[in-house]
């Protein structure tokens, strides 16, 4: 870790402990007393309960200059995923949120929408694999600046996409016990660019987003991508050739289940 951060090491099972009261600054006492105390744990802490040690992490102040990265290492299933997300996905202005599954049992929904939410990085590690290289990798991710507010305009005459969250309304039907109730109205709009607010994108990291076009983009069209990095505004204008076109309809598939993902979350 670098030298001017803090850092702490939150146990969770059925319950949850931390190795210190608050997070300390990293120096040769606190890492040594981290790595005593680490070579006593053993996996004694029941079932995966991860959403109050979340809780108790997020609602922790952020140290004034200081970024917070949460690293989530599990090796088991939850059975509310979706409020963890979404409590990711609340705190994610002040919090970015890197994810490692450990093994077979590791909930993939909940490893990958965490990570989503909290607009890191997601890997897993199988049985017997070494765990060390993609903690560093995570741990790079987390130290290096990103490529953020990521736009996409798909033609010369479109505009820019990709800076705002999906508006999402379901009508409910009325049922006897939500007579009288207001309803719940909205449209889902398939022309939606999805996802509909771009994660940021990590060094070594690929970027894939959707769009279902009114018509085709004939060759000669391009397709523009703007970000902010730390030396400025970075542009990319990519040429419509022959090469563009795929027939089939795996990428209307694709965009349909991603479409579908990030309504559900």
């Amino acid at each position: 870790l670098p030298v001017s951060s803090y850092f702490n090491v939150i146990l969770f099972g059925s319950s949850h402990k931390s190795l210190f009261p608050k997070s300390r600054n990293y120096d040769d006492n606190s890492f040594q007393e981290a790595k005593t105390s680490i070579q006593g744990i053993s996996a004694n802490m029941g079932g995966t309960e991860i959403l109050s040690p979340l809780k108790f992490i997020l609602k922790q102040e952020v140290k004034a200059g200081l970024a917070r990265q949460v690293f989530v290492l599990t090796d088991g299933q939850v059975s509310n995923s979706s409020a963890c997300i979404s409590l990711v996905k609340k705190h994610a202005a002040t919090n970015r949120v890197f994810t490692l599954g450990v093994g077979s049992a590791a909930d993939r929904h909940l490893v990958k929408g965490l990570a989503r939410a909290g607009q890191g990085t997601a890997m897993f590690t199988s049985q017997g694999e070494q765990s060390s290289p993609k903690i560093m990798e995570q741990l790079k991710n987390a130290l290096q600046p990103c490529i953020a507010d990521i736009e996409v305009k798909w033609g010369k005459s479109g505009k820019f996409e990709g800076s705002r969250e999906l508006e999402v309304e379901v009508e409910t039907k009325k049922t006897l016990f939500g007579f009288g109730k207001a309803k719940n109205t909205t449209k889902i709009s398939m022309k939606n660019m999805v996802p509909s607010k771009v994660p940021p994108i990590y060094d070594g990291n690929r970027l894939i987003v959707y769009k279902k076009l009114e018509k085709n983009l004939e060759m000669g069209e391009e397709i523009k991508i703007k970000a902010k990095t730390t030396e400025g505004i970075l542009e990319h204008t990519f040429k419509v050739t022959n090469d563009s076109f795929i027939e089939g309809r795996n990428l209307h598939q694709l965009f349909a289940r991603k479409l579908i993902q990030e309504i559900e979350e």
